[in-house]
């Protein structure tokens, strides 16, 4: 999918918006209609973390691993998943235009925390819902997003869009074990909204099942094993850290339990 022939006007307004503000995700309303630019840069990560991330995959994932390193990317990488999943048809902005040193976006609503925010309980519970089957109907469409956190899902006339897609995770990890990262990543950023901190592992659990009972499989059981392994240090010590004063961690020790118990709940079907 190319991206259309913009405006002159819009592409002269976009480089002027880029030379006056050196950030790196830039809102720009022209016309009438709302665009994001997002500057083109390396992801930073090392030799040294590209090893670390194999060496660890291999160690509590075995079989879910692939042979190749995690390189740095940048946003051209991203811009060529954007257009990928917008061809499949997946909500995900449209490319624009390119600039020198940046891709324009369509701007796709507001983040799912800021729709969190101004929901009461009940509503952010049924959200929480929603963007879990929403999460879990790209995973069974056979892709994976690399950074499903909610502020990388914004929400619009009804609709979910995914965006942030620079992470190149797919030389290392199956499919299975990315959507897996996917989930963990979700239901730690989910589980902070629950309604009080002590029902955040009752949460993550009810969320996880949700997903479940539209997909799973074997692998992912095993993935989800491999994460409780990992975690497994603030599970045996919860009853000292369940009171911490970092929230981290105290997030860490409810996510600890939940992938523990979640890869036993598998729906029979599976």
């Amino acid at each position: 999918m190319r991206a259309e022939s913009p405006d002159p006007a819009l592409i002269r307004a976009a480089e002027a918006r880029l030379a006056q503000d050196p950030g790196r995700i830039l809102g720009l309303e022209f016309d009438g209609r709302r665009y994001v630019l997002k500057r083109v840069r390396e992801k930073a990560r090392s030799r040294r973390q590209q090893w670390a991330i194999r060496l660890l995959c291999r160690l509590f994932f075995p079989f879910l691993t692939a042979p190749g390193n995690a390189p740095p990317r940048d946003g051209w990488y991203e811009m060529e998943r954007v257009r990928m999943l917008a061809s499949a048809g997946q909500n995900v902005p449209r490319v624009v235009a390119t600039l020198s040193d940046a891709v324009m976006y369509t701007h796709c609503g507001e983040t799912v925390e800021q729709h969190l925010r101004a929901r009461d309980p009940a509503a952010r519970r049924q959200t929480l819902h929603a963007v879990t089957r929403n999460l879990a109907a790209f995973h069974r469409a056979g892709y994976w997003h690399g950074g499903a956190q909610l502020r990388n899902v914004l929400f619009d006339d009804g609709l979910y869009y995914r965006v942030d897609f620079e992470e190149d995770l797919e030389q290392v990890l199956s499919l299975e074990l990315a959507q897996v990262y996917d989930l963990f990543q979700h239901l730690a950023d989910a589980t902070a909204w629950a309604q009080h901190e002590d029902q955040a592992e009752a949460l993550g659990l009810e969320l996880l099942q949700t997903y479940q009972e539209l997909h799973w499989s074997p692998r992912q059981t095993r993935a989800l094993r491999g994460v409780a392994r990992l975690l497994a240090p603030f599970r045996w010590l919860g009853h000292r850290l369940q009171h911490a004063r970092s929230r981290d961690i105290r997030r860490s020790v409810a996510m600890a339990r939940v992938t523990h118990a979640g890869y036993r709940q598998v729906p029979p079907s599976f």
